[in-house]
């Protein structure tokens, strides 16, 4: 969809991640309450070796006269099955991206 020069795209579909490393870091400003119960590079409880998710969004393409072309995309992914555990709880992977993109 669009003109010679500006194209919208619209996506969606699944993804998958590969958990290759998993740390989680409790940290206090309190030295006492950091020493007794903070912690660095802890282990994630039950990591899982494979995260499913899905992700849509949008953007748009500008194709310069010169055939190359700039786009600028917003995507928000979410995890649908668990990393691993967290404070007893399942915690999943889910993010915003802003990205920016230059084909020449």
């Amino acid at each position: 969809m669009g003109s010679h020069l500006l194209y919208m795209n619209f996506f969606g579909g699944p993804s998958i991640g590969l958990n290759v490393r998993a740390y989680q870091t409790r940290q206090f400003q309190d030295p006492i309450a950091d020493a007794d119960e903070g912690f660095r590079r802890g282990a994630i409880e039950g990591r899982n070796l494979l995260e499913l998710g899905a992700v849509f969004g949008t953007g748009i393409d500008f194709q310069r006269p010169d055939n190359r072309i700039l786009s600028f995309s917003i995507r928000n992914h979410i995890g649908l099955t668990p990393l691993g555990i967290i404070n007893g709880r399942n915690a999943y992977n889910n993010y915003f991206a802003i990205t920016v993109g230059y084909l020449y």
